[in-house]
């Protein structure tokens, strides 16, 4: 499952923001192309000074804009309405790596830099420029105050549970249109004043499958390993929009 964003006002806000060296994953879709700059999370501190993924001015291209103090943007795919794709982002001092693909195949990598100025607030589906509105879904955020590798964050894009937990400091499934953050650290999210909706999310498990019986001769193979459900408490029915 994912959370719908398609409002200026409907965005999830927290004061909490990573400091330092840190890596996001999540995946994303856009549901409408709207020819314009769609942000998906970011850092910012209302004066001018952001870092965040969303697409650019034409509305599709994926892109990371590194502003905020000195930086340039990194491009990702031009995305296609309706396909599920992967990203995640390590920003390391004022380099960045994207590491992007949709559902199938390896992960594409593109570079680029970040500024150091001071920011105070994480966003997810909105910036700070009202004007900017992503119309998508959103699915599996994980953030963690360090830098992670490319098998890690691979690893990480293919199910919605963390596999690392050390440095976690914000985790948001999104199974639900809800704000908990699920990391143990209680970073909850702030929602906007239009209320967010559940929708369909991307085609990955919610974490590893569980260990295969050994099969013996002359008994029922028990067939190939279910994969495990997440919890009850995160399969909540998901509020209605207002």
């Amino acid at each position: 499952m994912a959370v719908r964003f398609d409002a200026a006002t409907d965005a999830y806000t927290s004061s909490v923001v990573p400091s330092g060296a840190f890596t996001c994953t999540c995946w994303v879709q856009l549901v409408s192309d709207l020819n314009y700059y769609s942000p998906v999370w970011g850092v910012f501190n209302g004066t001018g000074v952001y870092r965040y993924l969303g697409t650019n001015s034409d509305g599709t291209t994926l892109t990371f804009f590194g502003q905020g103090g000195s930086g340039s943007n990194v491009t990702g795919p031009n995305m296609v309405v309706g396909t599920w794709y992967r990203v995640g982002l390590v920003v390391n001092g004022t380099n960045v790596t994207m590491y992007h693909g949709t559902a199938a195949g390896t992960l594409t990598t593109a570079t680029g830099t970040a500024g150091t100025a001071a920011v105070n607030e994480f966003r997810i589906g909105g910036s700070t420029f009202t004007d900017e509105v992503l119309n998508g879904r959103v699915a599996a955020m994980k953030l963690w105050q360090a830098v992670l590798t490319p098998d890690e964050i691979a690893a990480e894009l293919a199910q919605y549970q963390p596999l690392r937990t050390a440095n976690l400091l914000r985790y948001h499934p999104f199974l639900n249109a809800e704000t908990v953050d699920y990391s143990g650290n209680g970073n909850n999210l702030t929602v906007g004043s239009t209320a967010t909706v559940t929708e369909d999310g991307p085609p990955i498990p919610w974490g590893p499958a569980r260990p295969r019986m050994i099969w013996i001769p002359g008994v029922v193979d028990p067939g190939p390993p279910a994969v495990e459900d997440p919890p009850m408490y995160l399969r909540r029915v998901a509020p209605a929009r207002r």
